[in-house]
């Protein structure tokens, strides 16, 4: 362990080193800088200096200045992502302080400041896709994975607001809020194809064609496929190491979105099938059988929003999505007598959301906003069935929500901004529950600013939860509750040169969690949660690029226990240098301390990776990138008795985007 964390400590000392030696090359390569560049070009270029007046949109749920915001929140921007080489949104999620992401080789989980046990299912953080939300009505779960509905070339920025949003956003905005953000069709315009393939034998293609007229309407439509016949199985068991276990687990997708806008009115479309086989094992005997185990998970929304100020100071928002969500699991069982089967589990939910937001600039110093979210669960069904046979349970559901929020913000004292904000959301299977918010924000200077916030969010037990206790004949849970104190220092060293830091503490009360045979879901008891949050960010004129997050944090129960799968340590490091004109190079390493688990410790890691990116010439990007750079094994556990899963090796990734005007 010692050794480990000399070694940790060494790298970061060479790498900061190495990050001085590069500014003065950085410096030198400016010079080369070509004086006149085309309009993509220019729009291609990374900023030397980040806007001190950045917009985000996460924290009060319309676009302000990040310096004026009432959260923190972190942007990565779709031209980054692409820089980095990022595969899809938990590579990008990845990157984001304070988050750390785990699979068990099916789905993928996200754990935020401590919090992301096995049997987590992404219900603690709210998603948002161009303002709609992602998590569904049966688990209350939002893909982040291969299953997520968009492609990442399609993203234009992601914003994270870490801590509880429940006054602003209602339920799931437990942990904190992650926005993303498409691409329109100004910085898309034309005819798109790209294509990847990777050591793994996964391979990708997409094509995307989009138009913008001078009257400002803009239209768009994508489509892709992404394959990979053939895996290694993630579980380290005799059984599943053979031929004939990576024949049997698999992976493909195929996504569509078409969207249009015209005078601040955008309609999308999308549709999107995540298929994934895998290998089970079938009868008792010395000799397993393997056969073919099959989940496959299909999402369908519409979305209309409509955004237009009315004139003396009002401004509205308003918005309208319809999704469906069918999941499926398949796996095959052999009984005593020797008869074959499947046994299938199938949920299917349909839900309705309106929101209307309104706002209004009373005075030069003083903004009151008010909102409206109305949900209707169309369906929320389930069916546990033998194929070919009268289903074994049935649970069929229906219900509503409805959430009001208001919040006020004050300019007092001249660089103090005050903010307050209530919410109360009510449903149709449980009472009214009240999510207060208050912030204050001090702008000590153009460069810097303090931030004190308290507030707090609930998460209801989702249908899943409240179906799984009712065959046991146990009662609902009680909603949980946060409350969480943070306080924050955002500042520039020079005009290329910032950091921040932050504190917080948060009291959780009533997490639903698996009792101790994983039968029915219980209340736990409190948990006490402090960390510290750093991050620094160094920019050069040439476009070089250094970053480093830093999060420390205790998440510890009633008897002093740490959680599960709670890691006390988050590095997370990013260095990217221009080689010339159409080349560069970005480095990234993200590290996770050891975690406990039920059954026993999994141990830290750290990974690199590493991306090389030519620009061939105008329109034409081809990209070269190495997961997992040392090959380092780690091990995530994803339910509280499962197996050990093994995550992936090392891999290499060819990709090109080819872009007709």
């Amino acid at each position: 362990m010692r050794r480990s964390r000399e070694g940790c400590a060494a790298l970061v000392s060479a790498l900061l080193v190495l990050a001085g030696l590069m500014s003065g090359a950085a410096a030198a390569s400016s010079e080369s800088v070509p004086s006149e560049l085309s309009l993509e070009q220019l729009l291609r270029q990374s900023l030397p200096v980040e806007p001190r007046d950045l917009e985000v949109t996460t924290s009060s749920r319309f676009a302000q200045s990040a310096a004026q915001a009432p959260g923190i929140t972190y942007v990565l921007s779709g031209d980054e992502i692409r820089l980095r080489g990022l595969r899809n949104l938990a590579d990008v999620l990845r990157q984001l302080p304070g988050l750390y992401v785990t699979s068990n080789g099916i789905l993928t989980f996200v754990g935020a400041r401590g919090l992301g046990r096995p049997a987590d299912i992404n219900s603690r953080l709210l998603i948002l896709l161009d303002g709609m939300r992602l998590n569904e009505n049966f688990y209350d779960a939002a893909p982040v994975g291969e299953d997520f509905p968009i492609d990442i070339e399609l993203v234009d920025r992601v914003e994270f607001s870490p801590g509880p949003g429940g006054a602003v956003y209602g339920n799931n905005a437990f942990l904190g809020v992650i926005s993303i953000t498409t691409r329109r069709a100004g910085s898309g315009a034309g005819l798109r194809w790209t294509a990847g393939v990777d050591s793994q034998r996964g391979y990708r293609s997409g094509l995307s064609w989009a138009q913008r007229s001078d009257g400002g309407v803009e239209w768009g439509l994508t489509a892709s496929a992404y394959q990979r016949p053939e895996m290694y199985t993630p579980v380290d068991e005799a059984e599943f190491q053979s031929a004939r276990s990576q024949q049997l687990n698999w992976e493909r997708s195929r996504k569509l979105l078409g969207y249009g806008s015209w005078r601040g009115l955008r309609l999308q479309l999308g549709l999107n099938s995540y298929n994934r086989g895998t290998p089970s094992l079938l009868g008792n005997g010395p000799q397993p059988e393997l056969g073919q185990a099959n989940d496959l998970n299909d999402h369908g929304f519409l979305q209309l929003a409509y955004d237009t100020g009315l004139g003396d100071g009002w401004d509205l928002a308003a918005r309208f999505s319809a999704q469906q969500m069918r999941y499926r699991q398949e796996t095959p069982f052999i009984l005593e007598t020797g008869e074959r089967g499947r046994f299938r589990v199938q949920s299917l939910g349909q839900w309705r959301n309106l929101e209307v937001q309104v706002r209004r600039q009373l005075t030069h110093h003083h903004r009151l906003t008010a909102g409206l979210e109305v949900q209707d669960d169309d369906r929320q069904d389930l069916v546990f069935r033998a194929l070919g046979a009268e289903p074994l349970q049935v649970y069929q559901h229906q219900g509503h929500r409805i959430g009001l929020f208001l919040q006020d913000e004050w300019q007092v004292a001249g660089p103090h901004l005050l903010v307050l904000g209530v919410r109360r959301d009510g449903n149709s299977n449980s009472g009214s529950l009240w999510v207060p918010r208050l912030a204050w924000v001090w702008t000590a200077s153009a460069d810097a600013s303090l931030r004190l916030m308290y507030g707090g969010a609930f998460r209801q037990p989702n249908l899943y939860e409240t179906m799984v206790n009712s065959f046991s004949f146990q009662g609902v849970p009680r909603p949980e509750r946060i409350r969480t104190v943070e306080l924050g220092w955002d500042a520039r060293l020079t005009s290329a040169l910032r950091y921040h830091v932050s504190a917080f503490d948060s009291e959780l009360r009533n997490l639903i969690s698996l009792d101790g045979e994983g039968f029915s879901y219980i209340n736990a008891d409190r948990v006490r949660s402090r960390g510290l949050e750093f991050g620094l960010e160094q920019r050069w004129q040439s476009g070089a690029q250094f970053s480093l997050a830093l999060s420390l944090q205790r998440s510890l129960d009633q008897s002093g226990a740490l959680l599960h799968n709670s890691p006390r340590t988050l590095v997370k490091l990013n260095h990217r240098q221009p080689l010339s004109d159409a080349l560069s190079i970005a480095w990234q390493l993200y590290s996770v301390s050891r975690r406990s688990t039920a059954l026993d410790d999994l141990p830290g890691y750290a990974k690199q990776n590493l991306h090389l990116l030519w620009r061939a010439k105008e329109g034409l990007d081809v990209s070269l990138g190495v997961h997992n750079l040392t090959a380092t094994r780690s091990y995530d556990r994803t339910s509280p008795f499962g197996f050990a899963i093994r995550q992936p090796g090392r891999s290499l990734q060819l990709a090109t985007e080819w872009r007709l005007r």
